[in-house]
């Protein structure tokens, strides 16, 4: 019922096709399947996110609500020096389009902090860009080289103790955010599809919701199971987790 498109820049999908497909054909092309209900797909490039991908975020309701879209910096001195080719304006512009295209889309990214020769004024402008957006939430790490890369080679490495420092202070900072985009949801309704039980508890069951967000249900019905698809209303939240009851069940 559920489908996932993966690649490392998966929005660059058939650019080498002859004749080429852009990315929303392919999207519209699983859409049409029958069986299928809902389509992810991770992670896409900004640099190949373009107006037709807002549009069949807009139109087609079977293309999933959660965007995870790779920031890694908000630093434009830093992004150039990690060779991502495009700056903060252009994502900002990429965040503007996909609210606007669909109010209710979740968007997470990935950030690293202490890149060699990220300064404090950089650190603040990936914090500052974090307040701007309000992720839903964040995949950070600090900085690590990698055998054979170019940033391996860097001679202005930064100290452990002042990534992981950095580390604790964004991660502090999108715990607060992930809280308030998992509260705005109490008290509303929302699709959960069911794929199991919850390890803690195996009374409950859990599933997802469009938006990619997990969600236990806090009176499961025996006639619901994995593959199932049933409409929830959320009553509270936790730190990564909502909890809600079966619409209809609530008395």
């Amino acid at each position: 019922r559920e489908v996932t498109l993966l690649g490392q820049t998966v929005n660059s999908y058939g650019l080498d096709l002859s004749p080429r497909m852009k990315f929303s054909e392919l999207l519209q092309r699983v859409a049409e399947i029958e069986g299928i209900d809902r389509i992810r797909f991770t992670s896409p490039h900004p640099q190949e996110i373009r107006d037709d991908f807002f549009e069949i975020l807009r139109n087609n309701p079977k293309v999933c609500r959660h965007v995870h879209m790779p920031l890694q910096s908000g630093s434009d001195r830093i992004l150039k020096s990690m060779n991502r080719n495009y700056r903060m304006k252009k994502f900002y512009r990429i965040v503007d389009g996909l609210r606007e295209a669909c109010p209710e889309v979740a968007i997470t990214t990935d950030i690293i902090v202490g890149f060699p020769g990220e300064t404090e004024e950089d650190f603040r402008e990936t914090l500052a860009a974090m307040n701007t957006i309000q992720f839903d939430s964040s995949y950070s790490f600090a900085f690590s080289p990698r055998p054979g890369t170019e940033a391996e080679g860097f001679s202005d490495q930064l100290a452990e103790s002042v990534k992981r420092e950095r580390l604790l202070e964004l991660q502090a900072l999108q715990k607060e955010h992930t809280a308030e985009r998992l509260d705005a949801w109490i008290g509303e309704e929302t699709e959960v599809l069911i794929d199991g039980f919850v390890k803690s508890n195996p009374e409950l069951l859990q599933g997802r919701n469009s938006q990619n967000i997990l969600i236990h249900l806090e009176r499961p019905e025996l006639d619901l199971g994995p593959g199932m698809m049933t409409d929830v209303r959320i009553t509270r939240s936790s730190r990564y987790t909502l909890h809600g009851m079966r619409l209809g069940s609530e008395g």
